[in-house]
């Protein structure tokens, strides 16, 4: 391109473009080094000018677009005497364009906003669908009612107090994990990939969190209540064959919800919590007593799911809080699916020591453990679960083979 290319006039452009039409295409003008028009098949054209930065001569192409050809040369003599003295219009373009949105982000910069940004964002996409959900809800409840419309840069560590004392007051669990689920908005605001939102402000700095520090659970249930349990949810729907598989295995109920038939290794007796569903993300083997065995083999299977959504039957069972608390109140204490595995914890713990409690439960190893032996002793967890099974069998009455607890 350059010297030797014909200046076109318009009505040459015209032509060239009627002969291209639904094959679009680029022409040189001539008139200006570097200018050219381009087409595409349904008829949109844009000026394009190339030429070459004056210090690095890296070639660059600035889009000029839908303009008269007269008005595109003027265009385009102007960006090349901006190239040679230094000034790369290109550059310049982008800068501009980047600052705008920078300016468009701030002005649409609300707590409500920024929520969305955090909760739809890749910091939080390896969270379970439960854990946004809540974390939605928390801020929703506690905070975004008198704080959504507020530029986040300019909330104070005394409104966000004002709201959370009445909160602790009422419920101290729900104050503080609605200050952690604020203070992880406000520290992901502040790492670099959200630079472009300008939050550098954080209320929680220096703030002590509400409802204090929470006295950690003990509770384990004796052989009376949980003989009570089995008899309280042995019919029930959605804890009718929970509540026994937790109490034969003493796993997590959210990891127990979500197992599916192919982690299920009946003849092995063995099941792989996979990374995605384990709470410390790796994958561990749980082994399976004859007790676990045969609550897993009177289980219906519909779709993927040991315990599938009864609404959908795709996904599995979300928390049967209803039933929970429906259950808590016939048997006159509150029935908790951690303390379930707590009081199976504290049994294997007594008889078998800590090590293999922590195995059993599934308890993040060290991490020289985690590196070179990340496998547990199976069949030392195998002869403890076994002995669960048979001390659950007695609990109830039963024999090992036949409880349905």
């Amino acid at each position: 391109m350059g010297r030797n290319v014909p200046t076109l006039t318009e009505r040459a452009v015209a032509r060239w473009l009627a002969d291209v039409r639904g094959t679009g295409g680029e022409i040189s003008v001539g008139g200006v080094a570097g200018l050219a028009l381009r087409a595409t098949p349904d008829g949109a054209t844009s000026y394009v000018l190339r030429y070459r930065e004056r210090d690095s001569g890296r070639q660059r192409v600035m889009t000029i677009g839908h303009v008269a050809l007269g008005a595109a040369r003027k265009r385009a003599r102007d960006l090349l005497a901006e190239a040679r003295v230094g000034a790369d219009p290109a550059t310049a373009r982008e800068r501009a364009k980047m600052e705008e949105r920078e300016r468009r982000a701030r002005a649409d910069r609300t707590l409500a906003r920024v929520t969305e940004l955090w909760l739809a964002s890749r910091e939080t996409a390896h969270w379970r669908a439960g854990t946004r959900r809540e974390t939605r809800r928390l801020l929703t409840a506690n905070v975004l009612p008198a704080l959504g419309d507020r530029d986040p840069q300019k909330v104070t560590r005394a409104e966000l107090r004002r709201l959370l004392d009445p909160v602790a007051d009422r419920a101290p669990s729900e104050a503080r994990h609605t200050f952690g689920a604020v203070r992880g908005l406000y520290r992901w605001l502040a790492r670099e990939r959200q630079e472009h939102l300008g939050v550098t402000n954080d209320p929680t700095t220096g703030m002590d969190r509400p409802g204090g520090r929470p006295e950690p659970r003990s509770r384990t249930y004796s052989d009376d209540e949980l003989r009570a349990i089995v008899a309280a949810v042995r019919d029930d729907g959605a804890l009718g064959d929970l509540v026994p598989l937790l109490l034969h295995t003493g796993a997590r109920e959210g990891e127990t919800r979500a197992m599916r038939w192919v982690d299920v290794d009946l003849d092995r007796a063995v099941w792989t919590v996979p990374a995605e569903q384990s709470k410390n993300r790796r994958p561990r083997a749980v082994v399976l007593s004859s007790g676990a065995l045969a609550v897993l083999r009177r289980r219906p299977r519909f779709g993927d799911y040991v315990f599938p959504n009864p609404h959908t039957r795709t996904g599995h069972a979300e928390r049967p809080q209803k039933a929970l608390s429906a259950a808590s109140r016939a048997l006159g204490f509150a029935l908790r699916p951690h303390d379930v595995r707590r009081t199976v914890g504290d049994r294997i713990r007594a008889e078998f020591g800590e090590a293999t409690m922590h195995g059993l439960l599934g308890h993040a190893d060290a991490t020289l453990t985690r590196t070179y032996g990340p496998t547990p002793r199976l069949r030392a967890l195998a002869s403890a679960g076994e002995w669960w099974a048979g001390e659950v069998a007695r609990m109830l009455g039963a024999k090992t083979e036949e409880v349905r607890a």
